[in-house]
């Protein structure tokens, strides 16, 4: 088998997942269809056999293998898809073409000039500080700078260099290393020799890659990144970990490409130092929404406004770029380096909330709105705790929210049902039921509750769980959500009990998947709703702390505590212990509903803990099972 047919047959499903970071969906015996496509970024367009393993983006994404898709997913040529491949999996590339002959001979032609002792005073001059130079001198020997006539230097692959008529005077090179081949090389101009054209190249038909992409492999605790090589090296001569995008059109393959790793670079921080101008804090702002999203920590170094780089920090005002490195070097709990790189950016995502809404207008105004937060709502069984979620959730929906719903006991098609039903009540006065949409007696009212729908469904995302699911597979789902649509949305959990989850007892469980899902509403800022089952026991007795108390700590972990119980409860507690029946047959008739006013039932929502909105209330709703839909009532405050 040869290197293209070995290449081929790598499973290009897995591939694709790996890269991506989203997750297939299955549409038949062999189709699969990814939803956005990743080369365009948007439309539901992509599709895979896995039989053929062959993927088709349609229209102007193309379609192909393997390297057909590495090709259109990095923007490079079928040679470097080659290569790359090759090197990833282990394949002997046998089939060696032109190019990456002149590869390996730029390889060889670096080590040799560098061993031939070409001068490199260029960078000693430009960068050295008393004191600094033993770092420059390492990175030099590291890397194999050079100072040599590109000409000579690539005479054996003129065709890599660009047709520039002052190629010459282009002369300081600097390598990039990668696996540890060269792939590219920065080319520096000498403005003695030259002030025409740009100061920077790199050489023609090769991809752009970034400077120090090894750091990235190695787990490094903190990454200094920069736009431009001699920023990097100006940090790196300050003794700190740096690389260089080399163009602030690098950020989104930045991106991507820490999305690929993150699973390994939770701990890693990577202080963002591009240039001090639009276009870099454009850069700048674009990777810090994005690795945000990913749970990674980033932090702004602040250059002064009249510098224009870190280089130019550097050679102006050198103490002045160590103290602001060091204070993004100290210890990440240090609240002045929280007021210089957090705070006004937590005012800004704060900000955003300010029209997230239930739609419920008595609980937003109790509730102060929807926060970043953990919220935990408990019930007991068959009270309409989905129901009332669902309204909730199709309520943010419509004010123009993504929302996640994570349905882990009913299927996607009893949700979207319960939704048509509550439609066709409240937008054209008609009772149909969830059963009657599922059966489809109504043909032309499903059709105009479906048309109803589709004006803010494309905004609400139910995805079908089982009991399988955990929270690492529900914190995955939302991170590539945030990453792929660069929208934070609210998360509804309905049901906490059916997570999977590992511990010693139920209440060690329950407390380990509370305490994950505070870890993840606080990292990535957004708010989670989570339904709790409670035992029957609650159905004869008010809803307190005490509910909650066999589902663990729940009451100390969340910021808002809620509850749905039957209103009759209130009434039933005067009635003697003795009398036990009575009170079963008095809750059996408030569960039943009142037949005069279809089928209602009289709830009450109770707040017992209410951390943002500052005080307890209750609020009275009405809930009519066959139509779907809860309606609210009077509000009590202070329990």
């Amino acid at each position: 088998m040869d290197t293209i047919a070995k290449l081929k047959s790598v499973s290009l499903l897995d591939y694709i997942e790996k890269v991506t970071g989203q997750r297939f969906k299955k549409e038949g015996s062999n189709a699969y269809r990814l939803n956005p496509c990743p080369i365009c970024k948007t439309g539901d367009h992509f599709t895979l056999n896995s039989d053929k393993n062959y993927w088709n983006g349609f229209g102007n994404c193309g379609g192909g293998s393997i390297i057909d898709f590495y090709m259109k997913y990095f923007g490079v040529g079928k040679g470097n898809a080659i290569d790359a491949l090759c090197d990833e999996y282990n394949i002997e590339n046998v089939k060696i073409s032109q190019r990456q002959n002149g590869l390996f001979d730029l390889t060889t032609i670096i080590n040799e000039q560098f061993l031939l002792g070409n001068n490199y005073s260029y960078f000693m001059n430009r960068l050295y500080q008393d004191g600094l130079d033993e770092n420059l001198n390492k990175l030099i020997d590291s890397n194999h700078f050079l100072t040599v006539n590109p000409k000579k230097l690539f005479a054996s692959t003129p065709n890599l260099l660009p047709q520039l008529p002052n190629i010459d005077a282009y002369e300081y090179i600097i390598p990039i290393w990668k696996n540890g081949k060269v792939t590219n090389c920065i080319l520096r101009r000498n403005d003695k020799k030259s002030t025409d054209n740009c100061k920077m190249l790199n050489l023609k038909s090769l991809p752009v890659e970034f400077w120090g992409l090894d750091y990235i492999c190695q787990n490094t605790p903190r990454i200094f990144v920069t736009e431009g090589i001699f920023d990097c090296l100006s940090i790196e001569c300050l003794g700190h970990n740096s690389m260089c995008l080399n163009s602030v059109n690098m950020a989104q393959k930045f991106i991507d490409l820490i999305n690929s790793k993150k699973s390994d670079l939770k701990d890693t921080t990577f202080v963002l130092a591009l240039d001090n101008d639009e276009k870099g804090n454009e850069a700048s702002n674009k990777i810090a929404e994005g690795l945000d999203g990913m749970g990674i920590q980033t932090i702004k170094l602040t250059i002064k406004p009249q510098y224009k780089d870190i280089n130019a920090y550097y050679l102006e005002d050198l103490d002045g770029l160590k103290e602001a490195i060091s204070l993004c070097c100290t210890n990440k709990d240090n609240t002045t380096m929280f007021l210089e790189n957090g705070f006004y950016s937590s005012v800004e995502k704060y900000l955003k909330y300010q029209n997230k809404l239930t739609g419920f207008k008595l609980l937003d105004e109790n509730l102060s709105g929807i926060l970043p937060a953990l919220y935990l709502i408990g019930a007991v069984s068959s009270i309409g705790k989905t129901t009332f979620m669902l309204q909730l959730a199709d309520n943010i929906a419509k004010n123009g929210n993504d929302v996640l719903y994570f349905s882990l006991e009913q299927s996607k098609f009893e949700l979207v049902a319960k939704s048509l039903s509550r439609i066709a009540w409240t937008t054209y006065d008609e009772k149909y039921s969830a059963k009657n949409i599922m059966y489809n007696t109504d043909p032309e009212l499903t059709t105009q509750c479906i048309e109803s729908y589709k004006l803010f469904s494309d905004r609400l995302f139910i995805y079908e769980g089982n009991f399988g699911t955990t929270v690492s597979d529900i914190e995955k789902i939302i991170t590539n959500h945030i990453y792929l649509t660069r929208n934070s949305p609210l998360v509804i959990i309905d049901y906490l009990q059916v997570i999977k989850g590992d511990g010693i007892s139920d209440k060690m469980v329950i407390d380990n998947m509370v305490t994950t899902l505070k870890r993840i509403s606080r990292n990535l800022f957004i708010p989670i709703f989570v339904v709790s089952s409670l035992n029957r026991a609650n159905y004869l007795s008010p809803i307190s702390y005490e509910s909650f108390k066999e589902s663990g700590s729940i009451e100390y972990t969340a910021d808002t505590l809620l509850g749905l119980q039957y209103l009759k409860v209130h009434d039933i507690q005067d009635i003697p212990n003795t009398k036990m029946s009575h009170k079963k047959f008095e809750m059996r008739n408030a569960i039943n509903g009142d037949p005069t006013d279809n089928y209602r039932r009289d709830i009450e929502l109770v707040a017992l803990k209410n951390r943002h909105g500052g005080q307890q209330f209750s609020i009275n709703l009405k809930f009519y099972p066959g139509l779907n839909y809860f309606e609210e009532g009077k509000v009590y405050l202070e329990l």
